[in-house]
């Protein structure tokens, strides 16, 4: 049975494409990460290829501060905006509101398969003990003489 060999260095083996340290050995893919960069509006920024060209004109759309601020400006000025305030029709109590909701899904659930509590588990995608909790914690009636 033979040892597996020691781990090469990062330096003996040169890597294109990764950032490399002071040292000049490469990181490791798992501390990179590519970014993509998105824009709404690509032309208000320059491209590869323009940028020696109108680096050594001094000139270009998207060269120094103004070309850059606008560029930045076009990025987040179309940003959607926050709402300030919440819509009306929100309920005040979510749980009480949310609670309702449920209720209304069980009983029809239960209605649906005669009040199978297992049947109507299974097609809510919840086991009999879940059903049963939220039966109990809802007020659910499961007798035949108080049905709804």
């Amino acid at each position: 049975m033979s040892a597996a060999p020691p781990p090469r260095p990062y330096a003996a083996a040169p890597v294109f494409g990764l950032p490399s340290s002071s040292s000049g050995a490469p990181y490791p893919s798992q501390y990179t990460m590519k970014v993509p960069f998105q824009s709404s509006q690509p032309a208000a920024l320059p491209t590869v290829a323009e940028l020696p060209a109108a680096a050594s004109a001094g000139q270009g759309s998207g060269l120094g501060a103004q070309g850059l601020a606008e560029g930045l400006t076009v990025m987040v000025g179309t940003a959607k905006q926050a709402p300030r305030s919440l819509p009306e029709d929100l309920p005040s109590d979510l749980q009480a509101w949310l609670d309702e909701q449920e209720r209304a899904v069980l009983i029809r659930a239960l209605k649906a398969v005669n009040y199978n509590r297992t049947v109507a588990a299974s097609m809510l995608g919840l086991n009999l003990r879940q059903i049963r909790y939220r039966i109990e914690r809802l007020n659910i009636p499961t007798e035949p003489e108080t049905r709804e």
